[in-house]
């Protein structure tokens, strides 16, 4: 809400403004127009006016109370001295080795698990982004724009020099709805660096999965066609995987040609297989041991559900609460973290696999993007304080 009382206000279509009530036009063009589908232009937002919170790992949607404007969750702290000027938000964080590194200000930025000061380690004009930290720590893989297009490098996870991986000319700029190219998804335990590329011949948008090695030579591409988020399993023979990526637009509750759902794929018997038929959405795979955990919206709203590897009835694992999404299972599979919505508060929740007990970590508003340590001692969020953005660790012993 400016100063001139012009009006900003997003919806599924694009970004509206109006003058001080009066007639709303169009100010970007996101999506092909649609009659009646501005929301209402005031100090809250109701229960099913939904828009995007947070663009990490997991893309969650969450319902702000007493704000005028939410396009995007301002994020800030973690011990740095950050304007007040809206613009930016942390994501894409990653925690190994100790460390955390996120991005902010179109940058990485590092901090360690025992807080502290964050510190700048790039600081090129173009945006770096996605970062992953390697198994052993010791190197941080991640997407830039250094030389006109957008590519993989890798670096001490100190900070320094960085090694560009990748050299093939990127799709160019594309719509937030399309997200980006060049999405780094995992490190393999053989330390190779699965990446999500725009490279299909049928399009740009359509993204599927390469293999980058850090000690150089063409990347790898697997055959699987298109695909999303994905994930390894410990031993790195099996993916879990979504056919379509619909990530980053902000469709709900869709049942259309693009219904994502969880598929696997054996690296060893170079063999895939469709585990999910719901029409809508079945999407973030978590793969441990012989389970695969995801979201699914078949309930209504998100929620969490298991299947075997091997194929079988999806079963619903979260039943508390209006929401549960943006989840991350523990390195020993025995506890999923995960955003957590009851009567418009979004919390972090842990769950036990064995016992089914939910047990609620955090007493805020409005936090966001949950993700285990390595040792699973420990979990990582993002939430709000004073109209800014911080980032916290929960010790679980």
């Amino acid at each position: 809400w400016p100063e001139d009382r012009t009006v900003m206000c997003g919806t599924f279509e694009g970004l509206y403004i109006s003058d001080d009530g009066g007639r709303a036009w169009r100010e970007s063009n996101i999506n092909p127009p649609r009659m009646g589908r501005l929301v209402a232009m005031s100090s809250a937002f109701a229960d099913d006016q939904l828009i995007p919170a947070w663009f990490g790992r997991v893309s969650r949607w969450g319902t702000p109370a007493n704000s005028i404007l939410f396009l995007f969750v301002l994020m800030a702290g973690a011990g740095m001295a950050l304007a007040d000027t809206p613009g930016y938000v942390m994501r894409y964080a990653d925690v190994g080795g100790g460390r955390i590194v996120f991005t902010y200000e179109d940058d990485l930025w590092l901090v360690t698990e025992n807080r502290g000061d964050a510190r700048r380690i790039t600081s090129h004009p173009g945006t770096e982004m996605a970062a992953k930290i390697s198994p052993d720590g010791k190197r941080i893989a991640y997407s830039a724009e250094y030389t006109g297009s957008r590519q993989v490098y890798i670096m001490p996870s100190e900070g320094g020099p960085p090694t560009q991986l990748t050299f093939y000319s990127d799709v160019g700029p594309m719509p937030p709805r399309g997200g980006f190219d060049y999405w780094i998804q995992d490190w393999t335990p053989d330390g190779k660096i699965l990446v999500r590329m725009n490279r299909t011949p049928w399009g740009p948008r359509p993204g599927r999965y390469f293999l980058v090695d850090p000690a150089g030579g063409l990347e790898e591409p697997l055959p699987i066609q298109v695909g999303g988020s994905a994930d390894f399993s410990p031993s790195g023979n099996q993916l879990a995987f979504t056919y379509f990526d619909r990530e980053f637009r902000t469709w709900k509750r869709h049942m259309g040609g693009r219904n994502q759902d969880i598929w696997t794929f054996d690296l060893e018997a170079m063999e895939s297989k469709r585990l999910t038929t719901w029409q809508g959405s079945d999407n973030f795979p978590m793969l441990h041991g012989e389970t695969i955990y995801f979201t699914s919206d078949r309930s209504g709203r998100p929620q969490l559900y298991q299947v075997p590897v091997s194929g079988g009835v999806p079963q619903r694992i979260t039943f508390e609460g209006s929401y549960n999404s943006a989840a991350d299972l523990s390195p020993d599979g025995k506890n999923i973290v995960m955003v957590y919505g009851d009567r418009g508060r979004y919390q972090i929740a842990q769950l036990e696999r064995e016992t089914g007990n939910l047990l609620t970590l955090t007493d805020n508003n409005l936090d966001e993007s949950p993700s285990f340590s390595p040792n699973g001692r420990m979990v990582l969020y993002a939430t709000t304080q004073a109209n800014k953005g911080v980032l916290y660790m929960i010790s679980l012993y």
